[in-house]
């Protein structure tokens, strides 16, 4: 089935079906993503929910407030946007662990099959102040095993993921006199080679 914002609602199109049906009138999720009979989705207020996309009638259950949240089917991973700590908890919201001593920066978060990859909160501005040039990671069996794996010539805004390619995409926030920009690093899943894509201008 493909589920999709459709104006300001949740819509679902089933497999095999040509009909379109409304699940959600006002839907503000991003990033959504299904387990088993759940939607998860962070809302703009800082509400991560799910949804069970098999009800009669589907309503957004609030799991976690105030945060920037993504999960893997495993676990829920977030930042408190409060105190920018960096925690865990079972998909249903419960069971809450703290990850880390230290505040990481929310966009920066992303896994694999593996391991959770961050950087640190240095401060108000996500591109000053010491450690913002540093990737770190822990395995998701041992979050006290956290290990710096790179360093790079820019403070590092955010990381993405492939499946299965063993490589890291990170950008870099790069300013310019004539306003901020980003350039995207390529490196292994364990921080080595980092090179500087790039990317032809068009």
């Amino acid at each position: 089935d493909l589920y999709f914002k459709a104006d300001s609602s949740l819509a679902v199109q089933e497999e095999d079906s040509d009909e379109i049906r409304v699940l959600i009138d006002e839907y503000v999720g991003a990033d959504a993503v299904i387990f088993d009979d759940y939607l998860y989705t962070r809302l703009v207020d800082g509400n991560f929910v799910r949804i069970d996309v098999t009800a009669a009638e589907p309503q957004q259950e609030v799991l976690l407030t105030n945060v920037w949240a993504i999960t893997d089917g495993q676990h829920i991973y977030y930042v408190d946007m409060t105190t920018n700590l960096f925690c865990r908890c079972a998909m249903d919201g419960t069971g809450a662990e703290q990850l880390l001593d230290k505040p990481v920066l929310p966009a920066s978060i992303n896994f694999d099959e593996e391991y959770v990859y961050f950087r640190l909160n240095t401060g108000e501005r996500y591109n000053k102040g010491e450690d913002c040039f540093d990737l770190y990671r822990f395995p998701k069996n041992d979050p006290t095993k956290a290990e710096m794996i790179a360093t790079l010539p820019e403070p590092i805004f955010e990381v993405y993921t492939v499946p299965g390619a063993g490589k890291l995409f990170v950008s870099v926030y790069v300013q310019q006199s004539y306003g901020d920009s980003y350039d995207v690093y390529v490196m292994g899943t364990d921080g080595s080679n980092p090179t500087k894509l790039e990317i032809p201008e068009y």
